[in-house]
């Protein structure tokens, strides 16, 4: 061996032994206790309680750090079923409408060192898990409050109930499921992550509130009354088979990686999408009006969206958005601004398409039909192919390339030009006398365009 080899060999040695002092001499400072750094198995004892359901319309379940199953109890009364562990601390208590639950680390663990970080015994997870059965006749409030911890529904178990709601902070892997209420669904998660919501249907509101919260699954959703759903800053989300008798808005703003399928709402939707990267959304069905409103957006797109009203769409610093298969029954109005590579395909508006499109570049327009469309292109480059509509409005200033191909015969329009500083080889013109009432409108200012009937 070399002797600069055995040099930093030697080094590399001292440093590791110095490391280890220093590790070990900190750690005995703050005071863990090695003894407790043992593989193990853990000692588990079984513990039951049971309780008379309280004699208000509410029932509460107060739970810190600790993992709770809700199922169906045989008969009318409340059972509690726990297992203790010289690990942790567990209180279980009763009072008046509220079960309080806390767990936490037993005072002869290091704290540092706790069961729920660096946990070398052998952790029977099922045994840890405090099941709570409740009568299935129970049919007034319930309401869950979890700080940290998991709550779970059993999935074998249903719930026919007044009002039913849930806050949870701080939680991880809650399964929430098989709910019915004559009332109103509250869900509030905050900082929760791998949070399945399956199966509630309510016959007043159904609010769900999952901010800052990752991994999140909500499905079969049925609510009667106007309904919320709030994911803000959230990650990964999975919402499918939403179906809202009423009006329903949807908030996903600042989030990442979001897709919706089949949303179903019997009047007005609202969509807000700020800030978000990669929203998806497929077959929306909405009986009024939709609007869509997103602020720096990237990877957004819309497929096989009804609307039975209007549909405003609002699209601020919006990159690689796209709307595919749209069928409006009244009005569609488009403002894009600050944007690149948007498209709209086959699209079918019943009366006036309106488009506003500002800075955008490589924008593509294609089979588009409207009895009205009227285009405002203020500094951009793309094309429209396909069109067919009654009315054509186009005004375009300072676009660099514009490209529009309506489906229809030239002679069939009456045409009206109004060009001036622009690269056009066909206009400005006099305009046709037509024997029907189609109309087409150019006004065009420092542009670089192309219209061709096709």
């Amino acid at each position: 061996m070399k002797k600069t080899s055995k040099i930093f060999l030697i080094i590399g040695i001292v440093l590791l032994c110095v490391g280890l002092i220093i590790f070990l001499t900190t750690s005995a400072f703050v005071g863990f206790n090695y003894v407790d750094l043992n593989l193990s198995s853990v000692d588990y004892e079984y513990q039951s309680k049971t309780i008379d359901l309280p004699n208000t319309k509410d029932l509460t379940i107060d739970s810190k750090n600790a993992t709770i199953e809700i199922k169906n109890s045989l008969d009318d009364k409340i059972h509690i079923e726990y297992h203790t562990a010289d690990r942790y601390e567990l209180e279980i208590e009763s009072r008046d409408n509220t079960i309080y639950i806390d767990k936490f680390t037993a005072k002869n663990v290091s704290n540092w060192f706790s069961f729920s970080w660096f946990s070398f015994n052998n952790h029977d997870y099922d045994k840890e898990k405090i099941v709570i059965a409740i009568p299935k006749d129970y049919a007034d409030n319930l309401t869950i409050n979890l700080e940290g911890g998991t709550a779970d529904v059993d999935s074998r178990s249903s719930f026919n109930l007044e009002d039913f709601t849930l806050n949870s902070t701080n939680a991880f892997n809650s399964d929430i499921q098989n709910i019915t209420t004559k009332g109103d669904i509250h869900l509030n998660f905050e900082n929760s992550s791998n949070t399945d919501i399956l199966n509630l249907i309510s016959t007043g509101t159904t609010n769900i509130k999952a901010t800052n919260s990752h991994n999140v699954d909500v499905e079969y959703i049925k609510a009667g009354q106007d309904s919320v759903l709030d994911f803000g800053n959230a990650t990964n989300l999975d919402i499918g088979q939403i179906d809202i008798n009423a009006n329903l808005t949807i908030t996903a703003d600042n989030s990442y990686n979001a897709d919706l399928l089949n949303i179903v709402a019997a009047k007005n939707c609202t969509i807000t999408t700020g800030n978000s990267h990669n929203f998806k959304s497929d077959y929306l069905e909405i009986g009024g009006d939709l609007t869509l409103s997103s602020k720096q957006s990237y990877n957004m797109k819309l497929s096989n969206t009804q609307v039975g009203g209007s549909y405003e769409v609002d699209l601020a610093d919006a990159s690689n958005f796209e709307i595919f298969n749209l069928t409006v029954g009244n009005n569609l109005n488009v403002l894009i601004e600050n944007g690149y590579n948007n498209s709209f395909e086959h699209v079918t508006v019943k009366n006036t398409l309106k488009m506003e499109i500002n800075n955008n570049s490589n924008f593509d327009f294609e089979d588009i039909s409207a009895d009205s469309l009227a285009t405002s292109i203020l500094s951009g480059m793309g094309d429209f192919e396909l069109v067919q509509a009654n009315h054509i409005d186009i005004t375009i200033d300072d676009s660099a390339k514009f490209d529009f191909k309506i489906i229809g015969s030239e002679s069939t329009y009456n045409i009206t030009a109004d060009v001036y500083d622009c690269l056009s080889s066909k206009y400005p013109r006099q305009n046709y006398n037509a024997t029907n009432a189609l109309s087409l409108k150019i006004k065009a200012t420092d542009s670089i365009f192309d219209v061709e009937f096709i």
